[in-house]
Order: structure tokens, then sequence, then C-alpha cells
């Protein structure tokens, strides 16, 4: 695996310095995110625990080695650096774009060389200069979803691909999006038709996270119809397994065999997460 170089993150924007182990814009501005403000420090505390996370984790390297290998991927939104590092140890070249401070000092602890502490608007992507770009669940934070995918495609190189993960399906809609600060949820003609708006063609999908529908339509949904709200960090860890049991124990071997049918069948048709990989058209 090689790094990417400081004079070709350099290359990419000249609004960059570095300082204290990580990158940060030359001029400030206001950032406006949707998402929790303890939202790192909370995740990063239950992230190597969870297997939400780790599936998450597994399917989207699976889907990596699927197209030919980026000279590097730029994780915008990287949080904690959870993929970047998994995609990393895996011989992928990472930088990660977040916003918050506590996260990108998270995502350098996990070892992460190329931090960049900030938001997408601050840092001025030069056109046509980025290989590949990861958005794991990103974009429903973004209100101008449009708007911001137009951006992302100026910003890849020819023929450039997009990667990205999102909340399936609106009929789930509940309380936790509006904590989580999403604007919405999609399915995959919802998806591939706002990309294609986008100047993008769609190379691949699926659908992932199959065994989790009636689980989150029947605690979820049904809490927030009936006004019962869980918001607590004990409830994210028990939500995410951190603790093990046998009921964990038997759901990581249920989505193992859905990692499984996802390589073998090439995609799954329902899921409450979203996968797809989208090319900037020539």
């Amino acid at each position: 695996m090689s790094c990417v170089t400081p004079e070709e993150l350099m290359s990419i924007s000249d609004h960059l310095r570095f300082d204290g182990g990580v990158w940060l814009p030359i001029a400030n501005e206001t950032r406006e995110v949707s998402y929790p403000e303890m939202g790192n420090s909370d995740f990063f505390l239950i992230g190597d625990g969870s297997y939400w996370f780790q599936h998450r984790n597994a399917v989207i390297l699976d889907t990596f080695l699927r197209f030919s290998k980026p000279r590097w991927v730029l994780d915008i939104g990287g949080g904690n650096g959870v993929v970047s590092s998994n995609l990393q140890k895996n011989g992928f070249s990472v930088v990660v774009l977040e916003p918050g401070a506590e996260g990108a000092g998270n995502a350098r602890a996990r070892g992460i060389q190329n931090v960049i502490n900030a938001s997408f608007n601050e840092v001025y992507l030069r056109p046509g200069r980025v290989p590949a770009i990861g958005l794991f669940d990103v974009v429903e934070h973004i209100d101008d979803d449009l708007g911001f995918l137009i951006q992302i495609n100026a910003c890849l190189e020819s023929k450039g691909r997009v990667y990205l993960t999102v909340p399936a399906y609106q009929f789930l809609w509940s309380d936790a999006d509006l904590s989580a600060g999403h604007y919405r949820r999609y399915n995959r003609t919802s998806l591939c038709k706002l990309l294609g708006r986008a100047d993008f063609s769609i190379d691949y999908t699926t659908y992932f996270f199959s065994p989790l529908v009636l689980p989150l339509l029947l605690f979820r949904k049904l809490h927030s119809l009936i006004g019962q709200k869980n918001k607590s960090p004990l409830s994210a860890k028990r939500e995410h397994g951190v603790n093990g049991g046998f009921s964990v124990a038997c759901l990581k071997v249920v989505l193992g065999f859905e990692r499984f049918l996802i390589n073998n069948l090439g995609r799954l048709p329902f899921g409450t997460s979203l996968l797809v990989v989208a090319s900037k058209k020539e």
C-alpha cells in the first residue's frame, strides 16, 4: 500500500495547511453539519465492537474489490475513520475528510496518515483531481443532495467512481432518523435517478442489512408512532450489540450469510441500507 503524498494532497487543493498531525483549511468557514454533536464520540466507543459497523465494513470492502483499485480514496464525512481504516488494512490508500475535530483525531488514532479536518466546502477541491470518493452514510445528512453530488462529480477524475451507502426506505423513517440528522431515506430507484441527474452512470447497486427490515419497522417505527423515544447511549450500545450475547451471535451468522449471498448473487433486493457505485460520465 502506498500512502498519498503531501504533494498530491496539495495538488487537489491550495486551501490546505498541515498542522498538529492533520490537514486544516487555510481559512475556516462556518460549518453547518446535520449530525449530532456527540455523534463521533458516541460511535467511537462502540464502533469496533458493533456488528453493524463490522458488517457494513465487510460489504463495502467486498464492493471495492469488485472494481479496479483506485490510486486512493477520499472518504468524505469519514467520521472516526471506521471505513477508511478497514480499507487501509486491506491495501487501499485513503484520505479522510471530516469536519468534526474529535472525529478527525479519532481517525488519526486509528492509524490513518492523511486526515483533513475540514468540511467539504472549506477545502475547495480542484476539478477532476480525485480518483475515487467514498460517501458512507453521508448524503442523507445533506439538505441539497443533488447540488452536493454535482460538486462531487466535478471533483472526480475522468472515469472516477463514487462509492456510497445510505439508509433505505422512507417507510422506515423514525425518530432515530431525526436524532441522527437525516433529511431523508432512499430506495434504489430514487438514488439512481438522483445520481443520473448529477451526471453519473450506475455501475453497481445492492441493498444490505436485509434481516433488520422487520425489527426496524416494529421497534423504531412503532416506537415513533406511539411516541416512545429512547436515545440514551446505553440504548445505542445495546442496539449495536457491543456486549455480545446469543442473539447478537446469531445475527452475525445471518449477516455473514447475507454477505455470502451478495458476493455470489451479486446483489440483494431489499435491506435497511443501500450501496451504490457510480462512475463519472464521459
